[in-house]
């Protein structure tokens, strides 16, 4: 006998029968069996072409032979519309070779009039396995629209979405993966992830496979372009309906940004800090450096001096303004720009170079100069702060013996007048992969006698003048530090 379910259900039949007691009889085995159903009882094909065209019927009973109809034309208009709806014949001359042309045919059952028994367990059979049949369909229908939502979402997703086997084989990955990753075979595969990487993602892996639960890792994706970027990786395991572990589902969400935002805002809070320290530092500092100038003033006044005595003189105090005049500086550097007033390149060369005239002798560098009297507008005081900055990095990066040569020249780009101050040295020269993060604070290519400060600030100063510092160097032959700033914009350096 059918499931429950079936006797539950309410049936529309189509009965194709030219004789009524035969047509009530089967009706009355159905109702007696507690089927319900409806009977539409045909015994024409007109009859039963109307009916089935304009009907919703859930089965089809057809006795063999009619006078203008036979059941195997009937069986023949059924199945050209559904090759599923059941098909059971009920005629009183179905012999064995009919039986099994009918089967052939694609009838679901016969049941031959005398034997009338079986009419129930083949109804109910038939309708059963209809049953299964439709609610196979549905769930395959259901699979394959929950596997198309599934593509559409993890397709829409600015993530890499994968799937894999046991093995870590994979199984599907949506478009983000295609086009950034490209076709590998493992989601853990050397071949995409980073060497550096890749023995925690496999420890990561292998343990999350032993255990059946959730990791997630950081590590590098080689992309098609040859780029490594960072991705979180975060991944699940698939189970079936026994609860078994059938696979695994994981995410790939590129962090390469946020890291280089984190990294920006730890070196804004460092450089904040670095501010405020050099603030505290200069404000202690500037105290007792009046003191001593106010001191070497008396100082002088009692002391008599030789002519030359009172050159040494004149130079202390005009280092002990220029150290009070940095501090100064310092204090303000965050607040305001300065005053822009005219420069001769002669003027700031001469007196930066005053700073490291022991320097150099004691190293015995030889130094060139090439300086056009050339003139332009600047702050004064950081400009020389800039030059200090390259001239001593210079000093630091050539041997004993070695050459410098500062430059100052005009020159034309794009039509707007520049003056170009340079620093070339004969030095060791810096790795062209070094180059992109000279001007990053606290890089320094000096090791520890660096505070990766000096660089950073002489960029800023320059960028606020509208201008640019622009580095060259080949390694074994030296540096070449240019700072370029626009000759005719009087006025206020920008902010």
């Amino acid at each position: 006998m059918g499931s429950s379910n079936t006797l539950e259900k309410q049936y529309l039949f189509l009965h194709l029968e030219d004789n009524p007691l035969d047509a009530e009889l089967t009706v009355s085995r159905l109702s007696a069996a507690g089927i319900s159903c409806g009977v539409t009882v045909v015994s024409s094909r007109t009859a039963f072409e109307e009916a089935f065209a304009n009907g919703s019927f859930d089965l089809v009973l057809a006795d063999y032979s009619l006078p203008d109809f036979d059941g195997l034309a009937a069986l023949k208009i059924v199945r050209q519309i559904s090759a599923r709806i059941p098909f059971i014949f009920v005629s009183g001359v179905l012999g064995e070779d009919v039986a099994v042309e009918t089967l052939l045919s694609g009838a679901t059952d016969y049941v031959i009039k005398q034997k009338m028994d079986r009419l129930v367990p083949a109804v109910l059979r038939a309708l059963s396995e209809h049953e299964e049949y439709k609610s196979r369909q549905r769930a395959e229908v259901e699979a394959r629209e929950g596997e198309e939502r599934f593509k559409k979402l993890t397709n829409s997703l600015p993530a890499m979405v994968w799937t894999c086997d046991l093995e870590g084989r994979l199984t599907y990955t949506n478009l983000q993966w295609d086009r950034n990753v490209g076709g590998a075979k493992l989601w853990c595969d050397p071949e995409i992830i980073h060497a550096s990487d890749l023995e925690v993602c496999e420890a990561l892996w292998s343990g999350a496979q032993k255990q059946q639960e959730p990791f997630e890792v950081d590590c590098r994706f080689r992309m098609r372009n040859g780029e490594y970027r960072w991705n979180l990786v975060w991944a699940a395991p698939i189970h079936n309906d026994k609860k078994q572990v059938t696979g695994w589902v994981g995410t790939c969400t590129d962090t390469e940004q946020q890291r280089f935002r984190d990294a920006q805002f730890r070196t804004a809070e460092k450089l904040a800090l670095t501010g405020r320290m050099a603030s505290v530092i200069a404000h202690e500092i500037n105290n007792p450096l009046e003191a001593m100038t106010n001191l070497f003033y008396l100082l002088r006044n009692e002391v008599e001096a030789t002519e030359k005595g009172q050159v040494y003189f004149s130079q202390v105090e005009h280092e002990l303004l220029r150290i009070s005049t940095i501090t100064k500086l310092t204090l303000q550097w965050s607040r305001e720009g300065g005053m822009v007033t005219r420069q001769r390149a002669v003027s700031l060369v001469d007196e930066t170079l005053r700073l490291f005239q022991g320097k150099l002798a004691n190293r015995n560098i030889h130094l060139d100069r090439e300086i056009e009297d050339v003139e332009f507008f600047a702050v004064g005081g950081e400009i020389r702060q800039v030059l200090a900055n390259l001239l001593s990095n210079a000093i630091d990066a050539v041997d004993l013996g070695g050459h410098i040569t500062l430059g100052a020249r005009s020159l034309q780009r794009d039509g707007i007048q520049f003056v170009e101050l340079s620093v070339q040295d004969d030095g060791a020269g810096i790795e062209p992969e070094r180059l992109p993060a000279l001007f990053g604070p606290f890089h320094s290519t000096k090791g520890a006698l660096g505070n990766g400060l000096g660089l950073y600030i002489s960029k800023e100063i320059v960028d606020r003048h509208g201008g640019q510092l622009i580095p060259e160097s080949t390694v074994g032959l030296g540096t070449t530090m240019r700072v370029l700033l626009p000759a005719n914009q009087p006025g206020t350096a920008k902010e």
